[in-house]
């Protein structure tokens, strides 16, 4: 309960974050030249599972995260937009919300697989060791989550997409 508290009132705070200007007149920010190819790893279940994600940027203080995991028989999508709530040149952290689908068991046909559908809560940093590197660390929250599966740990690196 305490969790579904704190997301709500995040969330109704988020409108009083912005500037008076409407979105009609603020310049498109989601290009190529801000999107970023990232691969790396995630724990879930105490293991490791293989990621792919595009990150783009929404706007100056938001991006969206959609990522791509694959055990062999476990695999899931998730996207989560997060809100970056402090920002220095070379670190940033941002809170997320999000959905994730998991599919569990999976064979060719996808016959009596288990699908899992969980809002994702969470915290990311970032760092920015180099020019075009970032490295991003992530904890987010499956709610609901079988017993085992919890919560999710990211640690991808990433490339910037040149158009």
């Amino acid at each position: 309960m305490k969790r579904c508290a704190f997301i709500a009132i995040l969330v109704l705070l988020i409108p009083f974050w912005f500037d008076t200007a409407t979105a009609s007149t603020r310049a498109d920010s989601t290009n190529a030249t801000a999107a970023r190819f990232a691969a790396g790893l995630s724990l879930e279940k105490s293991g490791p599972v293989g990621t792919l994600a595009l990150i783009t940027r929404i706007s100056p203080h938001f991006f969206n995260a959609s990522s791509l995991l694959s055990s062999g028989q476990e695999g899931g999508l998730s996207s989560q937009v997060f809100w970056t709530i402090y920002q220095t040149p070379a670190v940033s952290v941002a809170l997320g919300i999000g959905a994730s689908v998991d599919v569990i068991d999976e064979n060719p046909t996808y016959d009596q697989a288990v699908t899992y559908l969980s809002s994702t809560p969470g915290l990311a940093l970032t760092l920015k060791p180099g020019a075009n590197i970032m490295i991003h660390l992530a904890y987010v929250n499956l709610n609901p989550g079988e017993n085992p599966r919890g919560y999710r740990f990211h640690a991808l690196l990433s490339l910037p997409l040149s158009p």
